[in-house]
């Protein structure tokens, strides 16, 4: 749903064709996220792992984790509005699977998990989702160095928000089925080593209760196939 694709797809195109493989390939990388929902805000730099295991066939699967902690909450409660709130952690854990056609298109499909902390004077929000994608991909060979990337991915996940505002507490439920879309210009640095940069934006609309949830994000990552 998210980077892994691209950076499969290219690490793909220079990989040996000589025979069946088995390749390994971790990734790390750095993203810049922007979230916005009706409870929260943030803007924030996140570390990115990540790790493959590809088959020179195409198929592959992969897990991916994006990580934020800005630290221990404050434990004083004030009467101040959870909508104020800004992001103080964030996880994002993605496991994909998928298959790559010599077209350079790649379909694939996972589940994500997501978990998202906001305080603000003491008040605190717990916000989490989880559900199913599909998605679809594709690949553009530039030259021997370099590829561009589009892929877009649609989700249906389930929400759960948790938390205090104005010192009573309150749970909500709720469904979305939403939209992640993702490009990436890919460079290949030195054999099986790569580097991609790129943008990506999420969108999830759980109703009346939850409301939207809008994540924005650039990231830079390298990755290399052992």
């Amino acid at each position: 749903m998210k980077l892994q694709t691209a950076l499969l797809a290219s690490l793909i195109y220079i990989a040996p064709a000589a025979q069946a493989e088995t390749y390994l390939i971790p990734r790390i990388g750095m993203e810049y996220q922007m979230y916005e929902t009706e409870f929260a805000t943030g803007e924030y730099a996140s570390p990115a792992l990540g790790l493959s295991l590809l088959h020179s066939s195409g198929v592959y699967f992969d897990i991916s984790v994006v990580t934020y902690a800005e630290g221990a909450a404050d434990e004083e409660t004030e009467n101040v509005s959870v909508g104020d709130s800004k992001v103080s952690d964030r996880d994002e854990i993605t496991f994909t699977g998928g298959y790559r056609f010599d077209s350079g298109i790649i379909l694939f499909a996972g589940l994500l998990d997501t978990m998202t902390s906001a305080v603000k004077d003491g008040n605190y929000i717990e916000f989490g989702s989880q559900g199913p994608f599909v998605g679809i991909s594709n690949s553009y060979k530039v030259n021997n160095y370099f590829s561009a990337s589009l892929s877009g991915a649609i989700a249906s996940l389930a929400g759960q928000v948790s938390g205090n505002n104005q010192n009573f507490s309150y749970d909500y439920d709720g469904s979305a089925i939403g939209y992640s879309i993702n490009s990436a210009l890919n460079i290949s640095i030195y054999k099986g080593l790569m580097g991609a940069i790129g943008a990506r934006h999420q969108s999830y609309d759980y109703g009346d209760e939850i409301a939207k949830e809008e994540v924005t994000s650039v990231f830079a990552k390298l990755a290399y196939r052992f």
